[in-house]
Formats: C-alpha cells, structure tokens, sequence
C-alpha cells in the first residue's frame, strides 16, 4: 500500500476519533446540565402541586363537587347530581330512592323518614317528632310518617294530618281541664250553671186536675196518718216539683222511679216518713239539716216544702243533679233550702259544716257502716243521724256498731214499719252523737267505702 495513502487514513481515524472523544465530552456536559434541570423541574412541580392544592381547596367553596357525594351536600349548598340514590338532583325532585340522610342545608326535604328535628330552613320533619311544637306554631308532626316537600302538601299516604295548636283543642290538655272541672267544689256552695235544651213537658195535666185525681187525694190520706197535714200552696209545689222531675229525667238521669202512684209514695211518702223518728216539733223549730248524697232531691226537697222553717241543705258530687235542684229551689221558692257541690269525705273536714248539723239524714245506697262515716261528722253535739234502709237491715246494723262507735255515735232505734196504706217495708235507724269525731274521720275520698270500718 501506498504510505500517502496510509498516512491519510491514519489521520482520518484520528480526526473521527477526536470527533468522538469530543461528541462524548460534550453528551457528558450535556447530561450534567440536565440533572441540574431536573432538579429544577422536581421543586417546580412541588410548588406547582402546592398550588393546585390550594387552589382545589379554595374552588370546592364555589365549585359543585361532581364526585359521589358521602354527605346530603356540597360546600356550595348545592344538592349533589351524583350518585342517583343520594339527594333530589338539581331541578329540586325527590330522587326515587331510599335517602339515608337528612334534608340539606337550602331546605330541600329528604324523600325518607328524616330522623332529625326540623332544619335550618324550618321545613317540616318528616320523621316521627317526639317534641311539642315550636314557638312559631307550626304542625306538630307527631303523627308524620312520611315527608312532606317544600309546598308543605301531604303526600296521601305519607301524612296523617294531627291538630294544629293554633286551631284545635289540645285533647290532653282538654281532658285535664275536664278532670279538674268534674272534682267537688267544696268552698263554693253555690254551683255553677249548665245549659241544657229545654225538655218537653212529659206530665201535662194542670194543676186542678192534678188535685183531683186518685192518687194524689191517697197520697194526702197517706200524709194524715203520718200526722202531716199540707196546705194547697204546698201541694201545688209538690205537682210542680213532679212535673219537673220526669220532664228533666228524659235530659238528666235523675230517678228510675217516673210514674206518679210510685213518685208520690216511693219518693215523697217516703221522704217525709222521717217524722217516725224526729218529731214535728224539732223539725218546725227551725233545725239545721243537710241531706248527704240528695240526687234528685229526697228526702231534702219534700222536707223543705212541708217544713219551711227547717234550714236545708242538698248535697251531692254530681254537677247535673245540683243544677237540677237550684231550678227547683228556684220555681218553688224555697228560701229555706240550698245546694253544695261536694264529697262528704272531703266537705266534712271544712270547719263550717263539719259538727254544724241537727240532723243528718241520707236514703244513700251504701252500707250503713260506710254511711256512718259519711254522715256522723257533720251532726252536732246531741245532733241525730238518719239513715233511709229497707226491710232486713238488721245485719247492718249488727256490722255497724264498731263504726258508730269509732264515730262518736251511739245507736237510738230502729223503727220498722210500713209506709202508710202499702206492703213497702222500711226502716229509719237513728244514731246519736255522744261525742267528737276524731279528727282522723272521715277518711280520704274513696277509702270508707273501699276499707269500712268493722
């Protein structure tokens, strides 16, 4: 070979050579300048990340959150799109599927039985809500079972509508009121007045005819053999007094005895039958007398006609009879006679009617040791207590003398008869007071009759 050519080619090579240590040289400065870049790059996308961070965080006030939403709302107070069995969507409907929270902060009402009270907005619970009404007087949803949207319309069958405070009687605090209106009204002696519709006359004869009829010239014969003779004035309060007993009876249940042969025999006859064991005498003296557990008026009433001067008193518990009887006080003019509205338990313990009484008489339907109880506390030092029993009273009485004795009573008689011109057997027993009642008796409403003294 050509040494020319060899000497070019060597200085080919070492010319590529060069080229290449200088290529390489330049590629590892390259490569240095590059790292530095990333290092760059690396503090660059930190800081960029901050700020993206930052700016998320300031977006998602403003910003809808368009990922499932885990809370009935986004920041913005805007209801979540997504997913489907979360809250409404935008448009403000009721998804069709079970929400699981309660309403959003805007006022939008959940479609499920919200377990909270009511929201901010003041949008309906639609739970049951086991608290009172607010002060604005909204529903009381106590019986809600289901919501109820913005428009507040019931779904129908979702709401059972309750009452509203502001328009209908709050039916506890209704029979509370009724409760404390029913209990005896022991300072007051006068009752208060109770309208009732006027009932039809039932007994429509005159009066004329009235004294002219069989039954009622017995019923006078009857009083004779008593030794009680009335005057036409009284026997025309009698005829009223009837025909306002059965007219009233069809309105208030007074008597189960409405025919006239058994009123004047049953109730009047019998009423004044009292003169077998308290004279005449006494009872025109101007006695006190209270009538324990009256009804419809017996025996106060007809004692009041045929003795004027007796002072009587009518007591009974129930509203409706007293109201009765101050209508008859009333049309019979009967200024000797007036109403209380009272138990005997509870009246018997007020210092004006409490040992105040002559006599104290009762035709109550209760064991004569119960009555014993009830009645011998109103009657004075030497008063008498009269009790109206039927036929075979015996054992009462034999059950009664711990009782009556307990009382401050002891036993006078027990006269046995049969009320004039008729087989209906009776028996008035007179007990005496000897001495106080203990201040222990009576005892509270209710308990002699469930615990008598024996």
């Amino acid at each position: 070979m050509d040494p020319k050519s060899n000497n070019v080619s060597r200085e080919t090579s070492a010319a590529n050579g060069n080229q290449k240590a200088e290529e390489k040289k330049a590629g590892s400065k390259k490569a240095g300048v590059g790292n530095s870049s990333g290092k760059k790059n690396s503090r660059s996308f930190l800081k960029t990340e901050t700020e993206n961070i930052a700016r998320d965080s300031e977006s998602r006030i403003s910003q809808p959150n368009t990922k499932p939403a885990h809370r009935p709302e986004n920041r913005s107070g805007q209801p979540n799109t997504k997913p489907a069995h979360r809250l409404g969507n935008r448009s403000g409907q009721s998804n069709p599927k079970t929400v699981h929270r309660p309403e959003n902060r805007s006022g939008e009402q959940n479609a499920k039985t919200v377990r909270k009270s009511e929201g901010r907005s003041g949008e309906q619970n639609a739970k049951t809500v086991r608290k009172s009404e607010g002060k604005s007087g909204e529903q009381n949803a106590k019986t809600v079972r289901k919501p109820v949207g913005k428009s507040s319309e019931p779904k129908a069958k979702a709401f059972r509508k309750p009452e509203s405070r502001s328009s209908q009687t709050n039916t506890m605090e209704t029979h509370k009121h009724e409760s404390r209106n029913s209990k005896p009204n022991v300072s007051a002696e006068n009752v208060s007045r109770e309208t009732y519709e006027e009932p039809e006359d039932v007994f429509q004869v005159s009066y004329n005819d009235f004294k002219e009829m069989f039954h009622v010239k017995h019923f006078q014969a009857q009083l004779h053999e008593l030794g009680i003779e009335i005057t036409d004035e009284q026997l025309k309060k009698f005829y009223l007094y009837y025909r306002e007993l059965v007219k009233w009876n069809t309105v208030i249940n007074l008597t189960a005895i409405t025919e006239l042969p058994d009123v004047l025999e049953k109730h009047f006859l019998d009423s004044l039958s009292i003169v077998k064991v308290i004279p005449q005498e006494k009872l025109n003296a101007g006695i006190s007398l209270i009538d324990i557990g009256t009804g419809a008026g017996f025996p106060g009433i007809p004692l009041a006609i045929v003795f004027p001067k007796t002072k009587v008193v009518l007591m009974d518990s129930l509203n409706k009879r007293l109201n009765f009887l101050n209508r008859m006080i009333e049309e019979l003019h009967l200024e000797n006679a007036r109403t209380v509205h009272a138990r005997a338990e509870d009246l018997a313990r007020q210092k004006n009617y409490r040992e105040k009484f002559d006599v104290v008489c009762s035709r109550a339907v209760a064991s004569l040791n119960v009555l014993s109880e009830y009645c011998i506390p109103f009657a004075g030092a030497g008063g008498e207590f009269v009790a109206y029993k039927s036929e075979n009273a015996d054992e009462e009485i034999r059950k009664a003398g711990r009782a009556v004795k307990v009382l401050g009573g002891e036993f006078r008689t027990a006269e046995k008869f049969l009320l004039p011109d008729t087989d209906y057997e009776r028996v008035l027993i007179c007990i005496t007071k000897k001495k106080p009642t203990p201040p222990a008796y009576p005892r509270k409403a209710g308990t002699p009759s469930k615990d008598p003294i024996i």
